[in-house]
């Protein structure tokens, strides 16, 4: 997931990521995918407290990995989010304005998407 990062924080690669392709149909589309990563993610390990049972010897430390993981799918996310638009004061062609609609639509449609079967 780190990897991820840092590719998102190069020029140009989420827009190309986040824009629908036709050139293979067959491949799963990368917001489609990213979205169905975070839905997997989602509450992954819920903290329930025993109420019954006796005494806990032990404490579960499960919860250690999946806040890590969980801070790694943030950063990911945030690294993707912020490469899209352009630098501050910069001259964008209404080209690119459309591409970055498109790939910030198609973003939100897939969490959209996976939100609703989860």
């Amino acid at each position: 997931l780190r990897d991820f990062e840092y590719l998102f924080e190069t020029p140009g690669t989420s827009l190309r990521l986040l824009t629908p392709s036709s050139s293979n149909p067959h491949s799963m589309e990368f917001s489609a995918g990213f979205a169905r990563l975070l839905r997997l993610a989602q509450g992954m390990d819920c903290q329930k407290r025993k109420t019954a049972g006796g005494h806990v010897e032990y404490e579960n430390q499960r919860w250690a990995e999946a806040f890590g993981l969980s801070l790694h799918l943030a950063s990911s996310r945030d690294a993707l989010v912020e490469s899209l638009p352009p630098p501050p004061n910069a001259e964008i062609s209404q080209t690119q304005l459309t591409k970055i609609q498109a790939a910030t639509g198609e973003l939100f449609t897939a969490l959209l998407r996976e939100m609703k079967r989860w």
